[in-house]
């Protein structure tokens, strides 16, 4: 079936229409992350607290068709959730395109798709409230390990795959523990020190350098343009999460592009 949809060229718009759906879903675990209530119940308006009803929660849709406001009270609905939609929209088609159209494509690239569905959750509800909660990186943690025992299974040198995992995990959570001890817990977090043990893991030790290096140079470029226009000063906190999350994202996603950068930037150096 899926062979005869991709066929036709809807393979490519049943993956972002199904990633739209997912990210719509993703939106309710973020709200429910944030408030600490259950992903089950009925979806309401933050603002009027009504239930909304089911044509109101059409992904994408339902925000264009009811301009960005709650048709009950007025007031805006954040443009998080078409955000969060579309950016799992974009996810889907760039995982799933290029993989066999078939079951055992997705179950290849499942794992992959749950990661960065937990990122884009920890990137939001960190940006949102300065907190990552160890459930997420509990169950980032669990598929990582997932992940590592199948490259593990199939590699033909198994020690060298635990080797690589643990030498991320070591190097990514080593240096933001080293800042966070350096700094009294003031320079980062203690939840990005433990966010980099499975995220370290699943890159390996390179990437691990250039996903650090990606989000220092990314947070420092934020926090610069946000001084010089007065919208913080030197003691504002700035969550360090989102910067970790987009870069592992970006490893993951397009993983040519960060080695030209890193070839670029330090040659055969890393």
């Amino acid at each position: 079936m899926l062979v005869a949809l991709s066929d036709t060229g809807l393979y490519p718009l049943i993956l972002f229409i199904f990633g739209l759906i997912v990210g719509s879903f993703l939106n309710v675990v973020i709200l429910r992350g944030i408030s600490g209530g259950s992903v089950g119940g009925r979806s309401v308006c933050p603002h009027c607290d009504k239930t909304l009803r089911g044509w109101e929660l059409v992904p994408l849709v339902s925000f264009i068709i009811l301009r960005g406001r709650c048709q009950r009270c007025g007031k805006e609905i954040s443009v998080q959730y078409p955000l969060v939609e579309l950016s799992y929209g974009f996810v889907l088609l760039i995982v799933g395109t290029p993989l066999p159209q078939s079951a055992l494509g997705w179950a290849i690239s499942l794992p992959l798709m749950i990661i960065i569905a937990v990122l884009l959750v920890l990137f939001v509800i960190d940006l949102k409230t300065m907190l990552l909660p160890d459930t997420f990186i509990i169950l980032l943690s669990v598929v990582v390990a997932f992940v590592v025992a199948v490259r593990w299974f199939v590699a033909d040198s198994a020690p060298l795959v635990l080797y690589w995992a643990a030498a991320g995990a070591l190097i990514g959570a080593g240096i933001l523990g080293l800042i966070w001890l350096l700094t009294r817990g003031r320079g980062i977090g203690l939840g990005d020190v433990k966010l980099l043990i499975p995220v370290g893991a699943l890159l390996g030790p390179i990437d691990t350098i250039m996903l650090l290096f990606v989000s220092f140079m990314a947070g420092g470029v934020v926090a610069g343009y946000l001084l010089l226009t007065k919208q913080a000063n030197m003691k504002t906190a700035i969550p360090f999460g989102p910067f970790l999350c987009a870069a592992a994202v970006l490893v993951l996603l397009a993983p040519q592009f960060v080695d030209q950068v890193r070839q670029l930037l330090f040659g055969g150096y890393i």
